[in-house]
């Protein structure tokens, strides 16, 4: 585990190399690790942290540049690629950083390093998740072949994760050019970049901006903060699932979570009642969040309930199902409860589960808990 000296030494390291600390300090949670906790009360508006450019990380770092990496290969991939070559030839400043990293060891409740069998066990989003994040490796990995030596290939894996979980979002500034075509422009999902000190900041559903120029990127605080609080950032506005799925962790409290209900409801459906919703742009997708349950699941529930000629004036936009409100209702709650009694089976059956991560299965066992909720909420109330 890291010690709070190698913070105090990192934090020492970042001020002297011009990162602007305002306020705050890492420190460590109980039972939580580590975050950003206010030193003093800061005010909204006030900059916190300030990191110049040339400390940032990004595929233009001569870090990155030094290995000339295959172009064809996401940046995502050419970073952990870069963090993989350089693990054993550090200079002083990257030892000092590194040290504050997390452990291969804490990433164990993300769900690309769990076993087939628990990743079966996902709600049906994270899954979805989880395959594109596989397919993404698998391609790093693949353009990287020639690369990554065998023996460093759980060092890439570690560093891979490390990436996605730690990177902030980044346009790299193109370099000014007299002639020649101009770069193509990197995918929001590409634009990534290692923020040193900033990193310490945890992700809640409401939190501080992150913003950027060519010459910085600084953090700027969204609320009043009191002395001892810690002090968030947000990634965006994302359910569990996917902070599950990406980063292998989930809020207590987060007013974008939501659940999928195709599991509950594509089983009921007809091959005919499918190619309706197919035809209207209705089929799938289906969502419950805090508030009320989705359009979508609305047409789908009197699909189910109606008459084809009733059906497709709703879905044209034709008839707003009014009347047909309270029939609409009692076959929302029944597919609910029906759904949570699913659930209640597939949590047994994860806690029964020998040779698995208890870890793995606690943060597992937690989402699936936090969805009854949802669905119970949905169960007894309207919308």
């Amino acid at each position: 585990m890291t010690s709070m000296a190698e913070h105090e030494a990192f934090t020492a390291w970042s001020e002297e190399h011009g990162v602007e600390i305002n306020g705050i300090a890492p420190a460590k949670l109980p039972g939580r690790g580590l975050g950003m906790v206010a030193q003093r009360p800061i005010k909204k508006g006030e900059i916190l942290v300030s990191v110049p450019a040339k400390l940032l990380v990004t595929t233009a770092s001569p870090l990155v540049r030094k290995y000339k990496l295959p172009s064809h290969c996401a940046p995502h991939g050419q970073l952990a690629a870069a963090l993989t070559l350089s693990h054993d030839e550090l200079d002083e400043g990257q030892k000092i950083w590194r040290a504050t990293w997390p452990t291969r060891d804490d990433f164990q409740t993300t769900p690309l390093l769990w076993s087939a069998e628990l990743q079966a066990l996902l709600p049906e989003h994270a899954k979805q998740l989880l395959q594109k994040q596989k397919e993404k490796y698998r391609k790093d990995m693949g353009n990287l072949d020639n690369v990554i030596p065998q023996p460093k290939r759980e060092v890439f894996l570690y560093y891979w994760l490390l990436v996605n979980s730690r990177c902030f979002y980044w346009v790299i500034p193109s370099p000014k050019r007299r002639r020649g075509p101009r770069p193509p422009k990197l995918a929001p999902d590409d634009c990534m970049a290692l923020c040193p000190f900033a990193d310490y900041f945890n992700h809640a559903d409401h939190g501080c901006d992150f913003a950027t120029n060519a010459r910085k990127g600084w953090i700027t605080c969204d609320r009043d903060y009191n002395e001892g609080e810690e002090v968030y950032v947000s990634y965006g506005n994302h359910n569990n699932d996917m902070l599950l799925a990406e980063y292998g962790f989930i809020l207590e409290q987060n007013c974008w979570d939501e659940v999928m209900l195709d599991e509950a409801i594509m089983p009921r459906l007809s091959a005919s009642q499918k190619e309706l919703l197919e035809e209207y742009g209705f089929l799938g997708n289906y969502v419950l969040d805090n508030d009320q349950i989705c359009h979508r699941s609305q047409a789908v529930l009197r699909v189910l309930l109606q008459p084809k000629g009733k059906s497709v004036r709703f879905l044209r936009g034709d008839d707003d199902g009014e009347s047909e409100q309270g029939l609409v209702d009692e076959l929302r709650v029944k597919v609910l409860r029906e759904y949570k009694s699913t659930i209640e089976k597939r949590l047994e059956t994860i806690m029964g589960m020998d040779g698995e991560s208890m870890s793995q299965r606690v943060i597992l066992t937690d989402r699936w808990k936090q969805i009854l909720g949802l669905l119970e909420k949905r169960c007894v109330s309207g919308g």
